[in-house]
Order: structure tokens, then C-alpha cells, then sequence
């Protein structure tokens, strides 16, 4: 099977932001890595494009799985990725406000 040589443009590197957003929806502290997850997709799915169907269903697809995938693994889960996703403590569930000498502050809570 032959590949198509596909560029990617700064559209598709939207699409890596939305997906890696999505999948960080509760975790937003995970959103770095699943960005750069979801963008090294996008490169390899440019590379492996065969020419069925469209580039951005076959991105796309690739660029959620990859950001999903770096969710799961970040939060430690075996299970699957939205399960994860749904258990997650946001980051401000972690924090509360703190007041020293009349300066708001933000205090990690253990």
C-alpha cells in the first residue's frame, strides 16, 4: 500500500489542542502531555496516510487515541481511558485558598 505525503499545517495543530483539551477535561494538569501526545499522532499519521478516506478522520482519530492514552497512563489507570477520566480529582480540588498576612495565596491540601 502507498502513502500519501501529507503537511501539516497550523489547522491540524488546532486539532491536536482540541484533542488533548478534551481529553483533559478533569485533569488538567495532564494537558502538556497529552498535547505533545496528540501532536507526535498527527506527525506520524501525516507519515503512514495511505490516502483512504480523509486526513483529518484518520488524524483526528489517532490524535484523541494518543491524547487518551497519555491521560490513562499519567493517572496511572489500567482501565480504560474514560473511566480514568471520570475518577480524576481536578487540580483545584487538591488546593484551597490560603491567607497570609492578608495575601491570597493558594496551599497544596495532602
Amino acid at each position: 500500500m502507498q502513502t500519501v505525503e501529507r503537511e501539516v499545517t497550523a489547522a491540524d495543530l488546532s486539532r491536536a489542542v482540541a484533542a488533548a483539551r478534551r481529553a483533559t477535561e478533569r485533569c488538567s494538569w495532564l494537558w502538556e502531555d497529552a498535547y505533545s501526545d496528540a501532536c507526535l499522532a498527527l506527525f506520524r499519521a501525516a507519515r503512514d496516510f495511505d490516502g483512504r478516506g480523509t486526513f483529518e478522520g484518520y488524524s483526528g482519530q489517532r490524535m484523541r487515541w494518543a491524547a487518551l492514552d497519555a491521560v490513562k497512563h499519567g493517572l496511572g489507570s489500567k482501565g480504560s481511558a474514560g473511566q480514568a477520566i471520570r475518577t480524576a480529582v481536578p487540580l483545584s480540588a487538591l488546593t484551597e485558598p490560603g491567607d497570609a498576612e492578608g495575601q491570597a495565596a493558594w496551599v497544596l491540601v495532602a
